[in-house]
């Protein structure tokens, strides 16, 4: 108990970081192919953290974004299983107007 309290404090730090990732991703991305949406998180990233923002060790949108029931539940609806289609799905139910899809 004592280890995850502590374990959470300090992954409390990353969360504005892996956040903005995550957003950016959200706002940005969406309409690109999968290639192309790897190689901006990873430049992102990177720029991030040559200006010292507070990152997790592997940054990742989707894992931001969804959660795997919410991913498995699409699956259930219909939707297609990988990475793309799920990040399409965590893009849509995280936006207020229209995803760029």
């Amino acid at each position: 108990w004592e280890q995850t309290v502590a374990r959470a404090g300090e992954e409390l730090v990353f969360i504005p970081g892996d956040t903005l990732v995550a957003c950016s991703f959200a706002s940005y991305v969406g309409v690109f192919t999968r290639t192309y949406r790897e190689a901006c998180v990873s430049n992102f990233i990177e720029y991030l953290n040559k200006k010292n923002v507070p990152l997790g060790p592997k940054p990742d949108p989707l894992g931001v974004l969804a959660t795997d029931a919410e991913m498995a539940a699409w699956a259930g609806q219909g939707l297609p299983s990988d990475r793309v289609s799920c990040e399409n799905g965590a893009i849509m139910t995280n936006s207020q107007r229209w995803g760029l899809i």
